[in-house]
């Protein structure tokens, strides 16, 4: 718990750079096109950091296993390029399935068995600002860890890409998401970086007689009103039943209307 109220405390204070600092169209196109002109040697540069100097790294054991040192993996990567070296590389037993990856199954490649907690796919260079967890429509949900430079960097960039291709970048938009943990106010915090924020924040609940968890509204609000604190107004979840979704529909045919379109994000 100790941990947690810390990090919040070190999200408040990026998180004022963040908002702040948004960045541009042009800026998003060109970090787009330098990763796809690098993706070789960004790839490499990551799986060297990330795996070979991380023998904690599950693929760590598993390229060792396979007999693939980080040399080999650069002349596969340099010869046959990425996606033909992933392929040789999952025919010699480097890869994860999905139960493996959420440590519900051990990993077993020829006489060796491996069992890895979910923690231990986790990104060692992440700053672990946020705690989210995935949807869990087949199980329980996997928790995840966010930073802002990843939200700056990566989500961010391409969603000004999309909202500008989509010709919705100057038009009102929404997002019908649960509140924390579930991962709707990233998109809202990355949406927010574009300079572009989300108009309305619709929250599902199950009966107006529930509602999510004391610690979990109490981080949502949190973030809300430390943004507000760093000048920048992000929506705070409005929660509605599914019998009340048609403030939704509403809304959208409202938006139509006035703007001649919108974006609506599930």
């Amino acid at each position: 718990m100790f941990k947690e109220i810390q990090s919040y405390f070190r999200f408040t204070w990026e998180l004022k750079e963040f908002l702040q600092n948004p960045i541009t169209l042009e800026y998003s196109r060109q970090i787009i096109r330098e990763r796809l002109q690098n993706r070789e040697n960004n790839l490499l540069k990551l799986v060297k950091h990330a795996i070979y100097e991380n023998p904690h790294s599950p693929y760590y054991r598993l390229l060792e296993l396979a007999g693939c040192e980080y040399g080999d993996f650069e002349r596969l990567v340099r010869s046959d390029g990425i996606e033909s070296a992933l392929v040789k590389l999952r025919q010699s037993g480097v890869y994860v399935g999905i139960d493996e990856f959420k440590g519900k199954k051990a990993i077993r490649r020829g006489n060796r068995e491996y069992l890895f907690s979910e923690t231990d796919f986790d990104n060692p260079f992440s700053e672990h600002h946020l705690k989210v967890s995935t949807g869990g429509s087949q199980g329980k949900g996997r928790r995840l860890y966010y930073d802002l430079n990843f939200l700056k960097q990566g989500r961010s960039v391409y969603m000004f890409n999309l909202l500008n291709f989509w010709d919705v970048l100057y038009k009102p938009r929404i997002i019908w998401s649960a509140t924390l943990p579930a991962p709707g106010l990233l998109e809202i915090l990355a949406c927010a970086k574009t300079g572009y924020q989300y108009t309305k924040w619709y929250s599902p609940i199950r009966s107006n007689k529930f509602r999510p968890s004391l610690k979990n509204r109490l981080g949502t609000d949190y973030i809300i009103y430390a943004s507000k604190f760093c000048g920048v107004n992000l929506p705070a979840p409005e929660y509605i039943t599914t019998a009340e979704a048609r403030k939704i529909a509403e809304w959208i045919s409202a938006a139509i209307k006035k703007h001649g379109g919108c974006f609506v994000n599930t």
